[in-house]
């Protein structure tokens, strides 16, 4: 059982959340509840509102959009069954005016059988005290500056197509072209590293140049780039499929980072790079660099690693021997999933429904862990960089 106090995690969400027209900024009277990180197994609970101040009904939603007026019985408003199994619970009230405090409480999580004097006697849950600070966005607190240059015209298609350019070159110049260096294809930058994941974004680059020119020599660089970057891939045993990452440690301070070079026998998987590799090399295909049987093959045993990497239903490894449940692994995990077996399919060739099952799975337990103002936290049901504004989240 758990009691929560609506202060601890009730706040009014920028007006723009609830389809308001985005300038000028106005007041609301929606409030937005929402308690992450609840106790794990929690499973099917009742769900039961303790209002403020007396009152006939309450208007609640689940969206913030669609209210239902609920009535109140005595001091309380009981609600439907909720499944609490995604370790949060995210409701909406609306009050009477922008200024007016929450209608609501307390709420109180309890077995569906459980008799409400003891929910109304438990402990009240007091893990965190939500705050989205808002106060710390910029783009909020000075909607005045920022609205108008929202707007501007001043940046475009021709801006953009200016950056790509600089970046395209800037692959060419950092490419090993010289066929006796270990590293051949790789494109080396300031990190000091020949990284996998690099030298498969750059195939997409170098291929997306050759589509807007039709030279030949962006699609050689392509295929260079695509030769180094598969060469990253384990291709015996557990790890058969997985692609190595080619950095590890953490960056800043006294952190040493541990540079490995392709000379060297490949390190662990990586669950992010070998999704995201999969996804560059399905891109680089569908912009016109044909496979071979091998390209695709690499695909497929890649695309198969992340089914093995499933740890639970929707949840995949962030890398080889990991076992917690990263949101970026399991959203990355499934598009890799999904467009490998479109990929595949689209060339002739066969690709288990299975993939397209666990993408399923993966999307949805990512979608489950969004916070009302639009964030993932980075671990899921996790309290940490998620429920705030602020440019660290």
């Amino acid at each position: 059982m758990l009691r929560l106090r609506a202060d601890d995690f009730a706040v009014r969400l920028p007006w723009f959340y609830h389809d308001l027209p985005f300038d000028p900024p106005q007041g609301h009277p929606i409030v937005s509840f929402e308690v992450n990180g609840l106790p794990p197994d929690l499973g099917a609970c009742a769900v039961t509102l303790l209002v403020s101040e007396p009152c006939d009904c309450v208007e609640v939603s689940h969206d913030g959009h669609h209210f239902e007026r609920v009535p109140v019985h005595r001091d309380m408003v009981p609600l439907p069954t909720f499944d609490l199994s995604r370790r949060m619970l995210s409701l909406y009230f609306r009050s009477g005016s922008p200024d007016q405090r929450c209608p609501i409480a307390e709420v109180l999580v309890h077995p569906l059988a459980a008799p409400l004097s003891e929910a109304r006697a438990a402990p009240l849950f007091e893990e965190y005290v939500r705050d989205i600070r808002a106060d710390e966005s910029a783009a909020i607190t000075r909607w005045d500056e920022f609205w108008p240059l929202l707007n501007e015209r001043h940046f475009g298609r021709s801006d953009l197509r200016e950056m790509f350019r600089a970046l395209l070159h800037w692959c060419e110049r950092r490419q090993v072209t010289d066929q006796a260096d270990p590293h051949f294809g790789a494109i080396y930058s300031e990190e000091d590293k020949y990284d996998f994941r690099d030298a498969a974004a750059a195939a997409v680059a170098f291929t997306h140049a050759w589509r807007d020119n039709g030279d030949e020599r962006w699609l050689e660089r392509a295929r260079m780039a695509r030769g180094y970057a598969c060469r990253g891939q384990h291709t015996e045993g557990e790890r058969r499929g997985g692609w190595a990452h080619m950095v590890s440690g953490k960056w800043g301070g006294d952190h040493q980072v541990d540079f490995r070079r392709i000379t060297q026998p490949l390190p662990a998987v990586d669950g992010v790079d070998t999704a995201i590799i999969i996804g560059l090399l399905c891109r680089a295909i569908d912009l016109g660099l044909a496979p071979d049987a091998q390209d695709l093959e690499h695909l497929r045993t890649g695309a198969e690693w992340v089914l093995r990497s499933e740890l639970s239903p929707g949840v995949f490894a962030h890398h080889e021997g990991a076992t917690h449940d990263c949101q970026n692994s399991n959203a990355l995990a499934a598009m890799a999933l999904s467009r490998a077996h479109q990929t595949l399919t689209a060339a002739g060739e066969d690709a288990p429904e299975e993939w397209l099952h666990a993408a399923l799975r993966g999307a949805m337990h990512f979608v489950e862990g969004q916070e009302a103002i639009g964030v993932w936290p980075y671990r899921f049901a996790e309290i940490g960089r998620g429920q705030r504004f602020g440019e660290q989240n």
